[in-house]
């Protein structure tokens, strides 16, 4: 027997027993129907939605009243110039003029701001104690809530969502408060024409550009005295309406919903609180009666939050130190993954994890990236060498063609690190929190043979913004929901997200594995949209580089140059931030852009004055001008680890060789090198064919197009049909503009003519010729195709240089390479490595890939030989058959309208090889990207640069990626995190081509010590070091760090000579005052109060120390020794401190009884030099000395056996415990050979240094102990 329901008993009597059922009755009291379902399902929205019944239905009792206007809401408001954002205190003002506003009154235009004073009075009725009252504001656009004393409160997004703020207690007096709302004009999603959706309409949507004369009116300002059980109610009928219209109708649990709803609306009465009541306790009977009762994972907002709001700050900071609020993520900002480079991304972790850990004391465990455009193969190691185990992110299951097969699995990266990824099943990181949502997070699962439970990422914003108070109540009641009568999955929200996947860790062996991107089907248009931001970044990254690795060697090198901490920095900071997945991948707004070229302006300027600052430091110049000149005092400087060979122009007609290894590469003519340098020539062969050849390589190009690159050494072709060849496509997708390129667009592919060829170079070391093309009306492009002098040892390749102006509309520009190779994968260069996507349309999940993306290099290669695609900035590529193809420009109109118009220079190269995908392909793409600078060297050859600080040698699949000095370094750490004693080098190395490699890092420094760290650069394991070497051995596509304790003094360079540390001792500055103002006149007569003096002035100028003082005695043998102590105290008697007197200096004084004090205060360039007997003073002030010294310095003196011979530290350890003990059994304990002695000097002398060597000196003599001083100047 069984039964379901919520308001039926049974009672199984028993046999033979009584029964308390009312009886049957013998008649029916009358008729009795079967609900029509359909009919009463219907009836359900009509309760609590707007419409005809709106005044008597539910919604007319959710307020009890509402005050708007005087003299409640009083409105004025102050209208900021332009589109300024003004802090508080400029907004506040007296100088500024507010008006008087109202409802109605609409404001704007787009992104001005206006702050409105709000001065609110409460009604008495709105006073009652037990009154809920709030402040209703809505304008459709974002505000946030002020004291009046400027302390930011809350957010409001506008357009009926997150409109109320609660109205504190302290304003239930009947008096006038006044608060502040800053009103920001534009919406959650942008300032977009028409309404606010992501949707094809035809009066606009939010991805359109934006309406730049928007205004937003006022509707609503208002006090409304809420009542609370109404608004309760609304909220549990809700829930029980979806379960009624949403659940199987052949379920007993729906038909229950449908009955409970039903008994809801008929108890309900307008203006009865009691029937609210009620109600509220029939919906108990199906959601239970324990109903009533964020995360934020960037740390740019986090510093923008304590930057700007101080006072919000530490709001967040004590729900963070309650548990009420869970800091998750560890990155700088929700960052694209696909575009920057390695260093790049490490630096996101880097300095989000450092922000958590010195403003939280965590470091985040989750990588949370909801909405990132697809996901690097790296990124799993990445965050395991961030700490971090875990990844959440949503985006895959918006694939246009391939449904993602999983949602909870082990993520593996190129290297085999992994981490356990959560896709959350309700398929938005904006979840309502409603019936549906928690539905779809099982029905969607598809990891439920593994595990059962999901997150769900509820809230308003876009990514997981925070919740509202809507959201917590509605699940609240589907929990209860679950707990009464079960149908739905049980919701945990109190859990956080660290429990969530602590649980999925147990059962971690059992998931599924996925190895390598996350390829997101959709959104191929980012590798490509903004061309200009992506070759900011790149030329950023490179620079930074540059920067750091110079800047690392300077300050080692030279104690007075200082790492450039701060302003590298504040560089990568804003450089992280324009890595945000929506700028870097082209798809912001047009007024992202202007700040975001703002900020690469600043990267530009800042990261070259520091060059020219470390340049002075490494005794190089700048060269203004490079024409025909000696070379001599001339050196290429090169930034990447391994030797190089090329040409660098000098002039129009001129070039230098630059060849060597190390960072300053000697420099000579073409004409004197004698360096195996062959000339290259152009001709052409007949009217419009053309012909480059060096040594290497013989190029012909036909109409502007190249017919054929012949492999001169190869002794094969390397293209088949027209290389260089532009194509333009139609490029329409079915939505998101600037995001997609859907592969429709292929079919659309048109050849563009070039119009005229002709000789642009012909200079014996580079030959080229310049095609011009006609894209459009609109549009056209010059274009470079050159050839430079084939060089010893080093790949020739064709370079190709476009000058394009592009004003086209949603069309997409490329440049194809068939070429004689065949292969089914071709492999692109990505962070850390490279990855292998197929050249072919197999399967589904092939095609999908028609578009993909790639950094320095795309390379297609077969048995022994093969062509790669370099480029300078560029990361949209495809390889389909034997065709590549390099992506160029796209034209969408939304949402930035003018997205990529105008001028362009774009540089890619075509590079035949023998051999596969090997270690030169790697290195010529860097040096592609990384061209060497000339520069001056006055002294011949900078002496610091000559040889590699920092070298790697070994297996060539080896990369030394980057140099810096450790985060933690006491000279360079700004944060509050512990610091590091002394100098370390940060080393970054890994494995580009797939392989084990193993090699050998050598620093031309003492190098004390080396430990493999995380990127964190905390130490994992201490490495074995010699001679400043130590042995690496990586895995294939692993990222290792090192970092490098350098010694004080440097013991041999790299090159295994002894390195003249003379000369770097007469380098070294001494002196450099200025100093304070010699006087003799001026000096007293005894030497303690002219000590007495210069001791003060010491203090005052803040000397460290300067009480500190070298004691020099000499043995029973006559040899002097000499260390530093403290001054007790200067008198009559002399200078005073204290020693054991069984000590090596005790020993010394006992039998020699002579002794010699040396101050010296190097700021001030002063020295006192005193020299006398040493007495021993009385036995009370030896004591008293003793007695005044803190307990730990009193059991040290006792414990230690000073100077002897040490066993182990254990053997201090035990000696320390047992001298402890003693103080706690007997705190006044006094060591009886603690002993003070006072120096009474025979000789005192004041030495004021001058940077002119014409040091002044001043003696104070006498004759016999208790006698008169005489002064006397000494010669310096």
């Amino acid at each position: 027997m069984c039964s379901h329901g919520t308001h039926t008993a049974l009672h199984d009597s028993g046999p033979g027993l009584a029964t308390t059922a009312t009886p049957y009755p013998v008649r029916a009291p009358g008729p009795v129907g079967k609900k029509i379902t359909s009919l009463y399902k219907k009836r359900l929205v009509n309760f609590f939605t707007p419409g005809q019944w709106e005044k008597v239905n539910l919604l007319a009792a959710l307020n009890r009243g509402v005050y708007t206007g005087s003299p409640h809401v009083k409105l004025s408001v102050w209208d900021a110039p332009g589109t300024s954002r003004p802090t508080f205190s400029e907004a506040t003002s007296a100088s500024n003029s507010h008006r008087e506003t109202q409802v109605g009154e609409s404001f704007g235009p787009s992104w001005t701001t206006h702050w409105f004073r709000c001065a609110l009075t409460l009604p008495e009725a709105l006073c009652k104690k037990d009154a809920h009252v709030e402040l209703h504001w809505d304008c459709s656009n974002e505000a946030t809530v002020w004291t009046a004393d400027g302390n930011p409160l809350q957010g409001l997004t506008g357009r009926g969502e997150r409109v109320e703020w609660v109205v504190p207690a302290s304003f239930k007096d009947g008096k006038e408060h006044v608060i502040y709302l800053e009103m920001a004009c534009n919406g959650m999603f942008g300032n977009g024409p028409g309404r606010p959706i992501f949707k094809n309409n035809a009066g606009g949507d939010s991805i359109q550009p934006p309406d730049q004369n928007k205004y937003f009116q006022l509707s609503k300002a208002e006090l409304v005295a809420v009542n609370y059980e109404a608004r309760m109610l609304h909220v549990d009928f809700g829930i029980i309406h979806d379960a009624a219209t949403e659940l199987p109708e052949d379920s007993w649990e729906q038909h229950e919903a449908l009955n409970v709803a039903s008994r809801i609306i008929d108890t309900f009465r307008v203006g009865d609180d009691s029937s609210i009541l009620a109600c509220r306790k029939i919906a108990a009977e199906y959601l239970g009666d324990q109903i009533n009762s964020a995360a934020v994972y960037e740390s740019q907002l986090f510093h923008w939050l304590k930057k700007l709001y101080p006072y919000g700050w530490e709001r967040v900071k004590a729900k963070v130190k309650s548990g009420q609020f869970h800091p998750i993520g560890g990155s700088w900002v929700e960052h694209d993954t696909n575009l920057p480079c390695g260093e790049s991304l490490v630096r996101q972790f880097l300095y989000g994890q450092r922000f958590f850990e010195a403003e939280f004391g965590i470091r985040s465990t989750t990588s949370w990236l909801p909405d990132t455009f697809g996901f690097s193969c790296q990124i799993p190691q990445i965050c395991r060498l961030a700490g971090m185990t875990r990844f959440m992110t949503q985006k895959p299951c918006f694939n246009s063609v391939n449904e993602f097969p999983h949602t909870t699995f082990n993520w593996v990266a190129l290297d085999g690190s992994q981490v356990i990824c959560h896709m959350p099943p309700c398929k938005t990181y904006t979840a309502e929190g409603n019936y549906l949502d928690i539905t779809r997070s099982i029905s969607n699962h598809k990891s439920l043979d593994q595990d059962n439970t999901a997150l769900m990422a509820f809230g308003k914003g876009d990514g997981g913004g925070g919740p509202t108070w809507q959201h917590m109540e509605r699940l609240r009641r589907l929990r209860g929901l679950a707990d009464t009568m079960g149908v739905i999955p049980r919701v945990h929200a109190g859990a956080t997200v660290d429990q969530f996947f602590d649980r999925l860790e147990t059962k971690a062996s059992s998931l599924v594995t996925w190895y390598g991107e996350l390829y997101f089907e959709l959104h191929r248009g980012v590798y490509t949209t903004q061309a200009r931001t992506k070759l900011e970044n790149r030329t950023s990254e490179i620079l930074l580089h540059d920067i750091e690795l110079l800047a690392t060697i300077a300050s080692i090198q030279d104690k007075d140059y200082k790492y450039p901490k701060k302003e590298l920095d504040e560089l990568w900071q804003g450089l992280m931030l324009c890595q945000f997945h929506d700028c870097l991948p082209g798809t912001a707004i047009e007024m992202c852009y202007d700040d975001s070229d703002k900020v690469y302006a600043n990267v530009k300027q800042t990261g070259n004055s520091l060059l020219q600052r470390i340049f002075q430091s490494l005794g190089i110049e700048s060269l203004k001008e490079v024409g025909t000149q000696n070379f001599d005092n001339v050196i290429a400087l090169n930034t990447l680890p391994w030797p190089r060979k090329e040409l660098i122009a000098t002039s129009k007609t001129e070039a230098v060789i630059a060849s060597g290894q190390g960072h300053a590469l000697a420099v000579q003519s073409i004409k004197t090198s004698g360096d195996g340098v062959g000339l290259v020539a152009v001709k052409e062969t007949t009217k419009g064919v053309f012909q480059l050849e060096n040594d290497d390589l013989t190029v012909k190009i036909e109409h502007g197009c190249i017919t054929s690159i012949y492999d001169r050494k190869a002794r094969r072709e390397t293209v088949c049909g027209k290389a260089n060849q532009f194509v333009v496509f139609d490029d329409k997708p079915v939505y998101w503009q600037a995001w997609d390129v859907e592969v429709y667009h292929l079919e659309t592919r048109e050849e563009l003519v070039n119009s005229t060829t002709k000789i642009h170079e012909d200079k014996g070391y580079r030959a080229s010729v310049v095609v011009e093309t006609r894209i459009s009306e609109a549009s056209s492009m010059k274009t470079v195709i050159s050839l430079t002098a084939a060089l010893d040892g080093q790949p020739s390749f064709v370079e190709c240089s476009a000058d394009v102006d592009w004003h086209e509309t949603m069309k997409f520009l490329k440049v194809e390479f068939p070429v004689q190779v065949r292969n089914t994968e071709a492999s692109y260069e990505t962070q850390y490595g490279i990855i292998k996507r197929p050249t072919h349309y197999n399967t589904s999940w092939d095609m999908a890939k028609f578009e993909v993306c790639c950094h320095k290099f795309a390379d297609l290669s077969e048995h022994n030989y093969g062509v790669s695609i370099l480029n300078d900035s560029k990361y949209g590529f495809t390889t389909v058959g034997n065709v590549m193809r390099l992506s160029l420009l796209r034209s969408p109109k939304a949402p930035d309208g003018n997205a990529d118009m105008g001028q362009h220079r774009i540089r890619w190269a075509i590079m035949p090889h023998q051999g596969s995908l090997g270690a030169q392909i790697v290195q010529t793409a860097f040096n592609f990207n990384n061209p060497m600078r000339l520069v001056a060297a006055p002294s011949g050859k900078s002496s610091i640069l000559s040889q590699t600080p920092i070298t790697l040698t070994g297996d060539d699949n080896l990369v030394l990626d980057w140099v810096k000095r450790g985060e933690d370094d006491e000279d360079v750490s700004q944060d509050n995190l512990p610091k590091r004693k002394g100098k370390n080098v940060i080393v970054r190395i890994y494995d580009a081509l797939g392989g084990m490699g193993r090699g050998k890092i050598k620093a031309a420094y003492a190098v004390e010590k080396v430990f493999k760290t995380n990127i964190l650069e905390d130490d994992l394991e201490e490495i074995s070091v010699h001679d400043g070497a130590f042995e690496v051995t990586l895995h294939p596509f692993e990222v290792a760090t090192y970092r490098l304790k350098v010694a004080y003094t440097r013991q041999k360079m790299s090159t295994g000579q002894d390195h003249d540390i003379r000369s770097e001792l007469r380098n070294l500055k001494v002196l450099q005052g200025p100093f304070i103002e010699w006087d003799a006149a001026a000096f007293p007569p005894t030497p303690q109060e002219a000590f007495g003096t210069w001791l003060n002035e010491a203090v005052k100028a803040g000397v460290k120390e300067p009480h500190a003082m070298t004691l020099s005695t000499v043995d029973g043998q006559g040899l002097p020794d000499a260390r530093v102590l403290i001054l007790k105290n200067v008198d009559h008697r002399g200078w005073h401190f204290a020693i054991k007197a069984d000590s090596p200096k005790g020993h010394q004084l006992a039998s020699r009884g002579h002794a010699a004090l040396t101050f010296y205060w190097p700021d001030q360039g002063r020295q006192v030099r005193i020299r006398g007997k040493a007495i021993q003073l009385p036995a009370e002030e030896c004591e008293r000395d003793f007695t005044e010294r803190p307990v730990s310095s009193k059991v040290a003196a006792l414990g230690s056996k000073q100077s002897q011979k040490l066993r182990n530290e254990a053997q201090l350890e035990r000696s320390m415990d047992a001298a402890k003990e003693t103080f706690d059994k007997d705190p006044d304990f006094v060591l009886t050979s603690w002993k003070v002695f006072a120096v009474d000097p025979s000789a005192v002398e004041f030495w004021q240094g001058a940077s002119s060597r014409l040091h002044k000196r001043m003696q104070y003599t006498r004759t016999a102990a208790g006698g008169a001083w005489e002064r006397n100047l000494l010669w310096p």
